[in-house]
């Protein structure tokens, strides 16, 4: 393993084993995009993105830029740093999994109390943070990608994707659980 890419599997607490491997794009060949009305992201899944130079330098994973031109934007998650995977419910493993990277380009943040009047606040500066949820569906051989930003945190994104990469891969270790909840209650 290289230093553009990461670990692309995770093993859960509870045994579930999740495999994103499939989803790496290698230069050349077409990244992930998501837009919203001002914004284009473009990511690549455990690997750099090489849609731009600057997205390459800061060895991004998911990079921002200007709807319109297409001009960088900033950095929202790279490789290197620690890795947050987790299940997306824990009371139902099937749902996904989730990685959450706290090591983007700098962002404004208020930090004031007050909703009325955010200009009482102090603005501070913090890395942003980016949320991928892979949500398990069978169907989608292509991941689909749709990008929300956190309304409370503006320095937050987090990142949908539906794919059939996002399903656990060791189906005994769901079966057990299934065969554990079906049966009654012991007193």
């Amino acid at each position: 393993q290289n230093s553009d890419t990461m670990a692309c599997n995770w093993m859960s607490p509870e045994g579930y084993h999740f495999n994103l491997n499939a989803l790496k794009r290698h230069k050349g060949l077409k990244e992930y995009m998501a837009r919203d009305d001002a914004t284009l992201y473009i990511s690549n899944i455990c690997e750099v993105s090489y849609a731009s130079q600057q997205c390459l330098q800061n060895k991004g994973i998911i990079c921002e830029y200007g709807a319109a031109q297409q001009n960088f934007m900033a950095t929202l998650a790279r490789i290197g740093g620690p890795i947050k995977w987790s299940l997306i419910d824990s009371s139902n493993p099937s749902m996904g999994v989730s990685q959450e990277f706290n090591n983007g380009d700098d962002c404004l943040l208020n930090s004031g109390e007050s909703l009325d009047q955010p200009e009482l606040g102090n603005m501070v500066r913090v890395p942003r943070r980016t949320i991928f949820n892979f949500y398990c569906n069978p169907k989608k051989e292509e991941a689909i990608l749709t990008t929300l930003i956190d309304d409370e945190n503006s320095c937050t994104t987090k990142i949908n994707i539906q794919s059939k990469h996002g399903c656990i891969t060791n189906n005994r270790a769901l079966k057990q659980q299934e065969k554990q909840q079906q049966q009654p209650y012991q007193h």
